[in-house]
């Protein structure tokens, strides 16, 4: 039917509508083509005829879809292998896709993730002011915001992320889905910590012990002067 429109309408007696056959005048180019058809029927016969077509050149209407197509490649391979995490969450805070780096980051599988609620994967304690800021957001009240914000894994742990959100609009300049991605600072956050409680088990030893502990910078200026029990501080 779609090889020959005017055939099938002849045969059948039905029309064709909207049949796109490619015509190439040479190897680089080819015109693309919409074809209708619809039977002509003489006085008292059931079956028609001759048939009667239309064509519309659609090469250009083509040629923006291909290129959309390509577009729409390109950027998937550079969505899912991106470093960083990116999902795309629709209007009602739902996800609809993340990259391969945003599942590994929470430990789910991309189809796992989907249609979960943004407050399913987000700490309890930054929720409200997550979804505050997608509402204004989406509402067009700002049009990007950042915050460092704390996910939920899989099992249940904390990870640490900077998050930026940004608004896609649809061609009529409508909101069609917020688009959001996450650098994980989890490890960095983790190595604070621990700077933290180094740093605090040091000050407990040092202020604890009867001998004197102190350290200088470069310059010969103190940084750290213990006061041992009982002594009074002298520098």
């Amino acid at each position: 039917e779609e090889e020959y429109p005017s055939r099938h309408t002849l045969l059948t007696g039905e029309p064709v509508n909207d049949v796109t056959l490619g015509i190439r005048r040479d190897p680089e180019d080819t015109v693309w083509i919409k074809i209708n058809t619809r039977p002509l029927f003489s006085p008292g016969e059931g079956k028609p005829h001759a048939a009667a077509l239309s064509f519309s050149n659609i090469s250009a209407l083509a040629r923006a879809r291909e290129e959309l197509r390509e577009s729409e490649t390109r950027f998937r391979r550079i969505y899912e292998h991106m470093a960083v995490g990116v999902a795309q969450v629709g209007l009602d805070f739902r996800i609809r896709t993340a990259n391969q780096a945003y599942c590994a980051m929470l430990g789910y599988t991309e189809g796992e993730l989907v249609g979960k609620h943004l407050k399913d994967i987000t700490h309890p304690e930054v929720v409200e002011e997550n979804l505050r800021k997608q509402r204004q957001l989406g509402k067009g009240e700002i049009d990007h915001f950042r915050m460092e914000k704390t996910f939920l894994h899989k099992n249940g742990r904390d990870i640490h992320g900077v998050l930026d959100a940004n608004l896609v609009r649809d061609p009529d300049g409508d909101p069609a889905y917020f688009l959001g991605s996450v650098l994980d600072i989890t490890d960095m956050k983790q190595a604070e910590e621990a700077r933290r409680e180094s740093e605090k088990r040091y000050r407990l030893v040092a202020d604890n012990t009867l001998d004197s502990i102190w350290s200088m910078d470069e310059n010969l200026c103190f940084t750290f002067v213990n006061v041992p029990p009982g002594a009074a501080r002298t520098v």
